[in-house]
């Protein structure tokens, strides 16, 4: 039958993410329905983890599960889920997720307020969501506290989530929730959802490169490829967030650069079935870089020209680059992909993929992990039985 209205729902975090129960204080949320919002009450045990650097009271803070938080999950029958999670300083961070860790929107605002009591060592908080925020016909939930140091970090859940590691995503493991919030796809989840469809135009394709190098994680600032026919050649446009690392010493704009992929820098693969693939990389600051290879990591040629074109924007820290890449560069008939990101010096260098290439350590080359992609789709001239000029003369070149 349906609910009395403006019910409270009560629930207690009382496990770990694997399903033990705690040894310890569990952090406790409540929900209730109050107009065109839903009110969410934390009161939690309060560890005294460092607050997030630069986070603000009451503004969206993106990473804020890397430190102490409390979070919901409220998903539908269609892998739509609004993921809220709250900490003791005032932060917060909202997504919305279209399947699984599939966010399409991040860092919703919300009318959130938090106090510590640190005589009774616990936080409240009290966040007012509003109903547009979630999906339609909420049907299952879960929640979860995460707490302590890095290399000690507790995850604790409602329902147990066990797997090979803590992972909140585990929609499977979600328990029934009695409040469906909304009939209705929200003018917000529309766009969302529109905003997330990709924008290939016939003949052209766009790749994001949205995750960490390994798949673990989501990028912030995600880089896109697109890849449009220009005549017999490939427009390739870069449009990616300017991290303003420095430029490539000696660089002269639209001039080839070696090693290139040190700096900050974009890159896309293309591959064939014989282990033939080009390498392309460019730069915010108008340098590129090609190679061929033939074999795994086997460079016979590199650096020719090519026309590319950068632009920087330093006023909402983005870059655009344009190149056309000459068909003669590609090798015949590609049938996969793979792109990257790399910015940031030192121990903070980001490796990026558009499909994950996991193993030991940051590698491109692992060309088992590249994706499908039919370049003959956007270059017909590259389905062809011979090699071009290009690559025929740099096999010859390197026969022997």
């Amino acid at each position: 039958g349906s609910m009395e209205p403006n019910v409270r729902l009560n629930y207690t975090i009382g496990l770990t993410w694997d399903g033990q129960p705690l040894d310890h204080q569990a952090a406790q949320i409540s929900l209730v329905e109050v107009d065109d919002v839903v009110e969410f009450s934390i009161r939690a045990p309060f560890y005294d983890d460092p607050a997030p650097a630069g986070g603000k009271a009451g503004q969206p803070f993106f990473g804020l599960w890397n430190h102490e938080v409390v979070e919901a999950f409220f998903l539908n029958d269609d892998d739509q889920y609004l993921e809220v999670e709250f900490g003791p300083y005032g932060q917060h961070i909202l997504l919305l997720l279209n399947g699984t860790r599939n966010a399409i929107k991040h860092s919703l605002p919300v009318d959130y307020t938090s106090e510590i009591q640190r005589s009774e060592g616990v936080w409240t908080g009290v966040a007012r969501i509003p109903r547009s925020y979630f999906p339609p016909l909420v049907t299952r939930f879960n929640a979860y506290a995460i707490h302590g140091p890095e290399d000690d970090r507790k995850y604790e859940a409602l329902y147990e989530v066990s797997g090979p590691q803590a992972d909140f995503h585990r929609l499977h493991k979600f328990q029934p929730f009695p409040l469906t919030i909304t009939e209705q796809l929200s003018d917000l989840w529309k766009m969302a959802l529109m905003e997330n469809q990709p924008v290939d135009k016939p003949g052209s394709k766009e790749f994001v490169v949205g995750l960490s190098w390994d798949g673990e994680e989501k990028v912030k600032n995600p880089a896109r490829i697109q890849l449009t026919p220009s005549g017999e050649d490939l427009e390739l446009v870069i449009q990616a967030h300017y991290y303003g690392d420095p430029a490539p010493p000696g660089g002269r704009p639209g001039e080839a650069y070696f090693k290139l992929w040190e700096f900050e820098v974009v890159e896309a693969f293309f591959l064939n079935d014989q282990e033939e693939y080009l390498e392309l990389e460019f730069g915010p600051h108008g340098q590129h870089l090609m190679l061929i290879l033939s074999g795994n990591r086997n460079a016979i040629k590199h650096s020719l020209p090519m026309q590319y074109k950068a632009e920087i924007n330093e006023g909402d820290s983005t870059w655009t680059g344009t190149a056309v890449v000459p068909g003669s560069y590609f090798p015949p008939n590609v049938t996969k992909f793979n792109g990257y990101a790399i910015h940031g010096t030192g121990d903070e260098r980001k490796y990026e993929a558009v499909f994950e290439s996991s193993g030991p350590q940051p590698d491109f080359h692992r060309l088992e992990k590249f994706q499908p992609f039919d370049l003959s789709e956007i270059l017909p001239g590259n389905k062809r039985d011979e090699h071009s000029s290009v690559w025929k003369q740099a096999l010859l070149e390197n026969e022997g």
